[in-house]
């Protein structure tokens, strides 16, 4: 299965190396899926067995509702979206 995999990547390497270079991390993955190996399983693992719930003290308040909301990300973006192009100067000649 490697084989083939190397002899894939060698052969888009030598039509186009830009192709060759996108395509490698993919292939290297899909070659160590087919052959058993999960790369990260053990970090997913740890991260599973560490549930931790942030508790607050029954005598803290709950933190008020801000009255005015930045505009960010996508709001951000949609505002700015909307928005006309500018004015065209006017040329007095």
């Amino acid at each position: 299965m490697l084989a083939g995999a190397l002899a894939l990547l060698t052969f888009i390497a030598l039509v186009d190396s830009s192709l060759a270079l996108t395509i490698a991390p993919a292939v290297l993955l899909l070659t160590l899926f087919k052959c058993g190996i999960r790369p990260g399983e053990r970090l997913f693992a740890c991260f599973a067995q560490r549930r931790v719930t942030a508790v607050r003290p029954a005598s803290q308040r709950r933190p008020r509702p801000a009255l005015f909301l930045r505009p960010v990300g996508r709001v951000l973006g949609a505002a700015y979206g909307l928005r006309g192009p500018p004015a065209a100067r006017l040329q007095l000649s």
